[in-house]
């Protein structure tokens, strides 16, 4: 249900934890805790949807056919996947600055 691509279900909305603005999942959904939104832990995230690839894979019957095109649902499921590991790259891990003179970072 975390990643429904139809959107038009009263209990099961349009990939319900997804903000598509912030790029990440919410533990709480798009409903704000009493200190802010809950951010979902990057690594059970990304696995859910890697889930969600992989259980479209097999009931669409694509991971029998790997070059063929792909459904729409295995396609949003890679969506999901995507955006995710985009957002935990971008808020959560940090990257040394690239610098072509040594002296400029250690100083």
């Amino acid at each position: 249900n975390s990643a429904s691509q139809t959107g038009n279900g009263a209990f099961f909305p349009l990939a319900r934890h997804k903000s598509w603005f912030d790029g990440h999942s919410f533990a709480s959904g798009l409903f704000p805790f009493g200190n802010g939104k809950s951010q979902e832990s990057s690594s059970e995230a990304v696995n859910g949807y890697y889930g969600a690839y992989l259980w479209s894979l097999v009931r669409h019957k694509e991971a029998e056919t790997p070059n063929e095109s792909t459904s729409e649902g295995t396609d949003f499921a890679r969506l999901l996947l995507a955006t995710e590991i985009r957002g935990a790259q971008t808020y959560w891990q940090m990257i040394p600055l690239k610098s072509t003179n040594q002296t400029e970072v250690t100083e």
